[in-house]
């Protein structure tokens, strides 16, 4: 039974893709500006595909669409989606907007707040067929942040990736310590397991337990097991001066200073290099490591979910293609925004890499490669319902930027009283909302 769930979908959407409705993203419908029509696409650098690589993709999509040519380039970024979302608002500016980006679920309320997305409504509505097939195999929990206020749309969603533990089975195996099933522990017996797992190697080099992440993405979905929130509901104002932070935050400081089962997580640190190398046992991430690990050949690893320190909760957060309202190409941007959701691109783009979130080719694509061996997880639809995604203000940029400057100092050890830290983090997060210009 389970074998038939998992092949069913995957022989529906190779009968689908093979529909000329889907094919190039629709054909001649996708034409609306009559003549040549370059598009400039922009998005961040990707470990998965080169940018070369990139462009071949896209050629598929423009063998269908003569009409069409496709100029991909990738922006380097130190803040991840934070700093995205500020280099598209300033290519705009500065008069030289693409016309489709591959946005996050962190950057696109930013874009819709300050009138930078076009809704592609017009394009599905045309498009029936396309429109029913894409949000049929799209669970809303990973649609919904794409949706404006008054039902708009704007992205079809191409990947997203939920945060879960990784594990170096090596590690493991040496300390004799049995895998944990996914849903099965908590504070202590986390704790445990790091207790058996860090220590000195005869080299000399210390061995993590775990890796406390730098990236908010992944801080988020740790701070969800902790029962906190960054912002109220509404996400209009903080709400980090809390019992809940207070705790999360004391466990991250014992985490590297107390116990020493954590390094100061750095700027610049490969945490995805330090797992392949045995240096941590565990770190957060969703599929995207798996780039990494085919370049390093590395197949010691297994995934489970956060412990359930205070609550069990799986965070996910999808990303997709977005068209920018500057363009003067709109029906031709559509029609590649929304290609990028159907198999035809999936199967190339997500070898290694995010997790399709096309539930029809999921066990495709990301049980081709093996690694993980449990990769069911990465899509299992107990976790996604329920499931939470990071709050992601038109803000987002400066609230992210804010935590991360107080985080940073707890890591340190340079704040201990926090409290006060983020009773002034919150002052500071409040202005950034308040002040913020849409």
């Amino acid at each position: 039974m389970r074998l038939m769930k998992i092949l069913l979908p995957a022989l529906l959407a190779l009968a689908i893709a093979a529909s000329p409705v889907f094919a190039g993203g629709g054909g001649d419908k996708a034409a609306g500006s009559g003549g040549a029509v370059t598009l400039k696409v922009a998005q961040m650098m990707n470990e998965a595909n080169s940018i070369e690589r990139l462009n071949e993709i896209f050629s598929v999509y423009t063998k269908s669409n003569p009409n069409v040519k496709v100029e991909a380039t990738y922006i380097s970024v130190n803040n991840l989606w934070a700093d995205f979302v500020t280099s598209v608002s300033t290519m705009v500016a500065a008069g030289d907007p693409p016309d489709v980006v591959l946005m996050a679920l962190e950057g696109i309320s930013t874009l819709v707040s300050s009138g930078l997305a076009a809704p592609l409504n017009p394009y599905l509505n045309a498009r029936p067929d396309m429109k029913d097939y894409i949000f049929t195999n799209t669970p809303e929990e990973l649609i919904g942040p794409f949706r404006g206020a008054d039902g708009s749309i704007y992205s079809t969603l191409m990947s997203q990736n939920n945060v879960v533990v990784h594990c170096n089975t090596k590690l493991f195996a040496e300390a004799g310590i049995p895998l944990p099933p996914a849903g099965s522990w908590g504070l202590q017996e986390f704790l445990e397991v790091c207790r058996k797992l860090t220590k000195t190697k005869a080299n000399g080099e210390k061995q993590y337990a775990f890796y406390l992440t730098n990236d908010h993405f992944m801080y988020s979905a740790l701070a969800a097991t902790w029962g906190v929130d960054f912002l109220a509901p509404d996400m209009k104002k903080a709400n980090l001066n809390t019992p809940a932070m207070i705790e999360f935050s004391k466990f991250c400081y014992d985490m590297i200073h107390t116990w020493g089962y954590s390094p100061i997580p750095q700027a610049n640190d490969d945490y995805n290099q330090l797992l392949v190398d045995g240096r941590v046992a565990m770190t957060l991430a969703g599929r995207w490591p798996t780039a990494s690990y085919a370049n390093n050949n590395f197949t010691d690893v297994y995934i489970t979910t956060i412990p359930h320190f205070k609550k069990e909760v799986m965070t996910y957060g999808a990303d997709g293609y977005v068209v920018i309202s500057k363009t003067k190409h709109f029906d031709e941007a559509a029609g590649l925004a929304v290609w990028t959701s159907t198999p035809e691109f999936l199967r190339q783009y997500l070898t290694t890499g995010n997790i399709p979130c096309n539930q029809a080719i999921f066990a495709e694509i990301c049980g081709k490669s093996g690694v993980p061996k449990n990769w069911e997880l990465f899509y299992d639809m107990k976790y996604v319902k329920g499931c939470t995604s990071p709050q992601a203000p038109p803000a987002f940029a400066d609230v992210s930027n804010i935590i991360k400057s107080y985080r940073t100092s707890i890591y340190a050890g340079e704040t201990t009283d926090y409290a006060r830290a983020w009773a002034a983090a919150e002052r500071e997060i409040n202005d950034a909302i308040t002040n913020y210009a849409y």
